[in-house]
């Protein structure tokens, strides 16, 4: 959900912010940002948690259970948040000695907008549990909705605030309508579910083991995504901060792809908690089978023409000079994108039946790598390496998880080999093509703009026919038209369609 209401401003915002702040205050901005996000750390994957405790409890009508584990991770989310927010207010006092090339004329400004932005997204944790209710009971588009709404407005407000050259005026507007969206989401709830209640009598210590026992491996995550990609822009600005701009906005369009991904992705979630009794995999299998073809075609739908005219994209988005120095980073980076969302399905169906436990030790490890390769070749190649760094982690994590195989038992037996054809190899096919056409422009050289046009439709075509099953296409089909009617509700036949 927040990631694909995240990119609104993601598209919006950078070509003006670009225009109004110079490329030493964007960078400064886009750190300030990163940092904030920091405070995500605290949440503990508790979001994910009661999303799926939800839908569990809810499918065997224990609503008491229910109540009590969000009531529980609720007032949890509160007392983290707060001790999040003192952390990245450290954090933010202190960024003069993390990034030591920032100009003393930005220091301030950077420290406002650090702990304000920490403030938005601290005050966010909490709420975070309510948009999960929704996400428990497959209603994820009535937050969806709210933060669609909310992040257009906060768009705006920072496409105004940039006019202003001042960090600290876009941290106040980021904060102020952030704690907007979190008021309407709790109104949204208030209103949107059954007896909704946070109690504080419903806390009780079996709950609390409960969310501690499935969060762990979760948190352990969330510190592998960090060592991932949450550490990138600091090393940058640490080592090569002339190039964090570019930087920037090259990792905008790749958490623009990512973001989308991971919200269509965990829509499993509850779908695999759901499952009924399947002792021979197969229902978990079909999903597994048809949620790989439908996000990797997802995945390469969003990510080809960026990787193949990123430059092209870049110019047409921001300007020339962030197209010429972006172009390189923003190849490396959708690369890796794509590499590690091969398996992002088999992932979030794990955390469905409870089995994200077995997967701890490899992204902790896939973090240890990026990191260590981030900063062997960020003093080589600069912003460049620490973003070739992401496609080596990125296979290295991709290699581990499918040498492990964890649910081979929940999946009826499914080997190795069968995971990474049918879940990743087959679809990724639609690439062939694509890079044959891209080869055939180049050699010819027909302008950037007509080129990214044909990539973008070759893609288009590509995943259709070769990613997508026939069933798949049907789907997709009946999905665009199910859309369509309701977008025009004059045009069906049945009236009550038309109250829908």
């Amino acid at each position: 959900m927040n990631g694909s209401s995240s990119a609104v401003v993601a598209v919006l915002v950078p070509p003006f912010l670009t225009q109004s702040l110079s490329p030493e205050a964007y960078g400064a901005w886009a750190l300030a940002l990163q940092i904030g996000t920091y405070v995500a750390l605290f949440g503990f994957g508790i979001q994910i948690a009661v999303g799926r405790y939800v839908a569990y409890w809810e499918a065997r009508e224990h609503y008491a259970q229910r109540d009590g584990i969000v009531t529980t991770a609720f007032w949890f989310m509160v007392a983290t948040s707060s001790i999040g927010w003192v952390a990245i207010c450290v954090v933010g006092l202190s960024i003069e000695r993390i990034v030591p090339s920032l100009s003393s004329a930005l220091v301030g400004q950077t420290r406002v907008a650090i702990i304000l932005v920490g403030l938005a997204l601290a005050i966010n944790l909490p709420s975070s549990v309510l948009a999960a209710v929704f996400a428990g009971r497959q209603r994820s588009d009535i937050p969806a909705k709210i933060q669609g709404v909310g992040r257009l407005v906060l768009a705006v407000g920072l496409v105004v605030a940039g006019f202003s050259h001042n960090l600290g005026v876009l941290g106040i507007v980021y904060a102020v309508i952030s704690v907007g969206i979190v008021i309407a989401l709790w109104y949204a709830w208030r209103t949107r579910t059954h007896a909704p209640t946070l109690s504080p009598r419903l806390i009780a210590p079996g709950h609390g083991r409960e969310l501690a026992g499935f969060c762990l491996s979760l948190t352990l995550w969330s510190i592998a995504m960090l060592m991932v990609s949450g550490l990138d822009l600091i090393i940058v600005g640490r080592y090569d901060y002339a190039a964090t701009a570019f930087y920037a906005v090259s990792v905008t369009l790749m958490t623009l792809v990512s973001g989308t991904l991971s919200s269509l992705a965990n829509a499993l979630i509850p779908a695999a908690a759901s499952l009924p009794e399947d002792p021979d995999g197969s229902a978990l299998r079909a999903l597994l089978e048809r949620s790989s073809r439908l996000i990797v075609g997802a995945a390469l739908l969003a990510s080809l023409p960026l990787a193949f005219e990123g430059q092209a994209l870049l110019g047409l988005w921001l300007n020339q000079d962030y197209a010429r120095n972006a172009a390189d980073i923003l190849s490396c980076l959708i690369w890796a994108t794509l590499i590690r969302n091969a398996v992002l399905p088999y992932v979030t169906i794990s955390i469905g039946i409870g089995y994200q436990r077995k997967m701890t030790l490899t992204p902790l490890a896939e973090g240890a790598i990026s990191i260590i390769l981030s900063l062997i070749l960020v003093k080589t190649h600069g912003a460049q390496g620490v973003a070739m760094a992401k496609i080596i982690s990125g296979t290295c994590g991709v290699l581990m998880i499918v040498a492990h195989h964890p649910l081979k038992a929940p999946l009826g037996g499914m080997s190795r080999r069968e995971l990474l054809t049918r879940a990743a190899l087959k679809p990724a096919l639609s690439i062939v093509p694509v890079a044959a056409i891209w080869a055939v422009i180049r050699s010819i050289d027909i302008p950037a703009v007509p080129s990214l046009l044909v990539v973008g439709f070759s893609t288009l075509v590509s995943v259709w026919f070769l990613a997508l099953s026939r069933e798949d296409r049907m789907f997709g089909k009946a999905l665009l038209s199910k859309i369509i009617s309701r977008a025009n509700p004059v045009a069906t036949s049945d009236p009550s369609d038309r109250l829908v």
